[in-house]
């Protein structure tokens, strides 16, 4: 989960702005967006009562911005870094760089093979249909490319960050991205990485 250290909060936003952006970016109705965001971000929701731990993680303690926190060793929570080694590491997963390749094709598929689709997302209401390509498609060990993060393309995988950061390999093109930004936003809708991720395609052709 990238992230910097001395980020500023982008203004809050409301929970109907919340509605509205996962509308725009799923695609979803609003009737099927408004029971999800109650099963899994509402106070009592598993999903956030997990996320706290009890209150030792609670966001509003501001505890991610102390020494102790950067300091300790949370596998998939607290990683931080700036841009350039999170783009230069996913590129070395998915071709050489400098010399060095740090994960072989097979691998990469392996763990990168969606399995969201196999499964409900945990804390859903058992009859609530969240099409798996609407949603958020997760491998083994990271995010796949899905509307609310296209990234570079259909096979691009990595992992957001806290308040719109993101880091991504595409094995297809053979290119590693690395976004951290020092205004953090939680909207679902905030498109600085994506705009930059189709300036990159774009640059391909």
């Amino acid at each position: 989960m990238p992230s910097t250290s001395g980020a500023e909060d982008a203004a809050p936003f409301t929970v109907e702005e919340l509605l509205a952006g996962m509308i725009a970016t799923t695609g979803l109705d609003a009737d099927t967006v408004t029971r999800w965001i109650e099963s899994m971000w509402t106070p009592d929701a598993i999903q956030m009562r997990a996320g706290v731990l009890g209150g030792a993680m609670d966001p509003a303690t501001g505890y991610f911005r102390t020494r102790a926190w950067r300091a300790a060793e949370f596998p998939a929570a607290n990683m931080v870094a700036d841009a350039h080694p999170l783009a230069r590491m996913y590129a070395a997963t998915v071709s050489d760089v400098d010399g060095l390749r740090l994960l072989d094709p097979s691998t990469v598929k392996t763990m990168t093979a969606v399995q969201t689709d196999k499964t409900t997302m945990y804390g859903v209401p058992a009859d609530l249909d969240i099409p798996a390509d609407r949603s958020f498609n997760m491998s083994l060990a990271f995010w796949r490319a899905c509307p609310p993060l296209p990234m570079l393309g259909p096979g691009s995988f990595g992992h957001p960050g806290s308040g719109g950061s993101i880091a991504f390999g595409d094995p297809e093109a053979e290119v590693g991205f690395g976004y951290v930004t020092n205004l953090w936003n939680y909207r679902p809708d905030d498109t600085r990485a994506t705009n930059l991720a189709k300036a990159v395609r774009s640059c391909l052709g």
